[in-house]
């Protein structure tokens, strides 16, 4: 399927990573940590695996007091 098709996998996945990336602008930790499954984790290069709905939280708010204020989300491929 080529990338420019839309599909309902597709459109779920964009509007996702929309949400993500509206709540990383606003540096809203909690509305990041909201997208994740109760299970999620973020796994951060050399750093320890933060899981489950607090440690994912405590995470982004450490993101944002380090003074991080730009991300790329970028979905490579879809299928399905």
């Amino acid at each position: 399927m080529p990338a420019t098709t839309s599909s309902p996998v597709r459109d779920a996945i964009t509007a996702a990573n929309r949400r993500f990336m509206d709540a990383f602008r606003a540096q809203d930790a909690a509305a990041l940590a909201a997208l994740y499954t109760s299970s999620g984790s973020v796994l951060p290069p050399g750093g320890a695996v933060a899981e489950g709905p607090v440690a994912v939280q405590r995470f982004w708010e450490d993101v944002f007091r380090l003074g991080i204020t730009e991300a790329t989300l970028e979905s490579v491929e879809v299928d399905g």
